[in-house]
């Protein structure tokens, strides 16, 4: 999460609260980890677009920038969020549209 200029951990109880929230709305187990100030969640392609599906649009007026997206590394779907802020203006359409 970004706060003020500065990255702020998740305790591993807030990931796990966030990995069973997002477990449920994918309808399968979802993986969980912090990298920086994003949220990950490992899980199959139909898992990660509900996840996007669900928070694209809730968060648009926010300025979080939700993606689902393949890594090749790793051989497995993702979603990631990122708070507001911590994502370059240039990199800001990734996702939901966003305001001037």
């Amino acid at each position: 999460m970004y706060v003020w200029g500065r990255v702020v951990t998740f305790s591993a109880a807030q990931l796990a609260r966030t990995a069973r929230d997002w477990s449920a709305t994918a309808g399968e187990p979802v993986r969980v980890e912090q990298i920086g100030s994003t949220i990950f969640g490992f899980c199959s392609e139909l898992g990660a677009l509900r996840l996007l599906r669900s928070y694209r649009w809730t968060l648009i007026n926010r300025g979080d920038i939700a993606r689902a997206s393949y890594s090749a590394n790793l051989k497995s779907w993702f979603f990631s969020l990122d708070p507001a802020g911590s994502i370059p203006a240039s990199n800001a359409n990734l996702s939901a549209p966003q305001e001037a």
